[in-house]
Formats: structure tokens, sequence, C-alpha cells
């Protein structure tokens, strides 16, 4: 009887000394793959590629499965670095990866961010009716998990309100006016609650661009004038955002 405590006890303590260097070895790696993807990466130009592809695969070799939402942070950011050398097959490889990884490890906004660069993808190239797809998944994703306890909300609602200013644009290129001053307006309201200036200015120019297109002369010179005054205000030229909504 005294052996079979013993061994248990034993047991029940290994397990707990187990448990305490499994936990201190996870707090080594997220100590460095933070330091690798949010103080090196930063730092490099993002024109050199190599160099973030570079240190992108050596944080990919300290992950485990337990911290899944790296994984699927380092193969979003290959997708980014793929597409700015215009290796469009790779960029959607880590995309479809980093969407496939957050699926399976539960991390509902990281798959919304993978279909979200996916979709720019597909705007770059005028592939419109693909945009609106991943576009419109992404928004729901983002929408059914607004106030994930994992994820800071107040960056959720910020994604959200991009997404919709981005569903916008994807909708005035294809001439779906009414579709896009509807998720105009929804997008105002989020970015005006998060006091971002810059989504706001983008979507008072997406509004004048809907009327101006649709005629209502008076209407787009009301919402280009609010454009312009957020412009002066941020030192921004006029039309900027437009041009450049799906450039990463």
């Amino acid at each position: 009887m005294k052996k079979i405590l013993f061994f248990a006890l034993f047991s029940t303590l290994t397990f707990g000394q187990n448990k305490k260097i499994d936990s201190l070895e996870i707090l080594n790696l997220k100590e460095k793959l933070n330091n690798i993807l949010f103080k090196e990466i930063p730092k490099i130009d993002p024109k050199e590629t190599d160099k973030i592809l570079n240190l992108l695969n050596e944080a990919e070799k300290l992950t485990i499965p337990k911290l899944g939402n790296f994984i699927v942070y380092i193969n979003n950011s290959k997708a980014i670095c793929y597409d700015r050398i215009g290796d469009v097959t790779n960029s959607l490889k880590y995309a479809d990866k980093a969407y496939s990884t957050a699926i399976e490890f539960g991390d509902k906004i990281g798959s919304a961010r993978a279909l979200q660069f996916k979709a720019i993808s597909y705007g770059k190239r005028q592939i419109l009716d693909s945009t609106e797809y991943y576009l419109k998944r992404s928004v729901k994703i983002v929408e059914n998990n607004l106030y994930n306890p994992v994820v800071d909300s107040t960056k959720n609602k910020i994604l959200l309100s991009n997404l919709k200013s981005n569903l916008a644009l994807n909708y005035i290129l294809q001439k779906k006016y009414n579709k896009s001053i509807d998720v105009s307006f929804e997008a105002l309201i989020l970015a005006r609650k998060l006091k971002n200036k810059k989504t706001e200015m983008n979507i008072y120019g997406y509004i004048a661009q809907n009327y101006y297109d649709l005629n209502n002369y008076k209407k787009a010179e009301e919402f280009y004038l609010k454009e312009k005054d957020i412009a002066k205000e941020l030192n921004y030229n006029i039309g900027i955002a437009f041009n450049k909504c799906f450039s990463l």
C-alpha cells in the first residue's frame, strides 16, 4: 500500500514538474518569436524581401502546435512578402496555408485576415468577383467574432471597418453603387466610433464617387468636401486613398 501511495505521489509531482517545464518552454519560444516577428523584421526595409523571408523561415522553425497563432501570422506575412515581389502563386499559396492553419487552431480573426489578403490580391488584378467573395467571407467571420476574448476587440473593429471600406470600393469598381453606399455608411459608423480619421476620409471619398457616378452631383460635392476637410487635417492628397486602397 505504501509503495502504491509513493508511486502515485511521485507521478503527480513529476507530471506537475513536466507541466511547469512545458510552460517555461512555451514562454521562451514566445519571447524568441516576438523578438523576430515584432522587433527584428519591422526594422528591415519592406523591399528587402529575402531578408524578411529568411527571418520568417527562422521563426517558423521555432513554432510548435501550441503556438498556432504565430504559425498563422508567419504564413500571412509570407503571403505579403511574395505579393510584394509579384509572385502570385506563392502569395496565394501562403494565404491559403494561413487560412487552413487558422481554422485548425481556432484562430477566427487570423482566418479573416488571410481571406482579406486574398481579396486584396485579386483586387490588384481586377478580378472583382473573387475580391467581393473573399471580402464578404472575411466580414462575416469578423462580425461573428467581434468580441473575441483572445484578441483586443478594438483591433477587430478596426479590421471590420477596413474590410467594409474595401468592399465599398470593390462595389464602385463593379458599378454596384447602391450596395457601395450602404456598406460605406456601415463602415463610416465604425470609423467614427473608433476615431479613425484616415478610414473616415477614405469612406467619404467612396460615397462621393458613388453619388458622382449616379449623377447626383449635389450629394457628391457634399461628401467630397468632407473628404477634403479631413485630408487637409491629415495632410493627405485628395484621392490618394482611392488609388491606393488595394496596396499593402
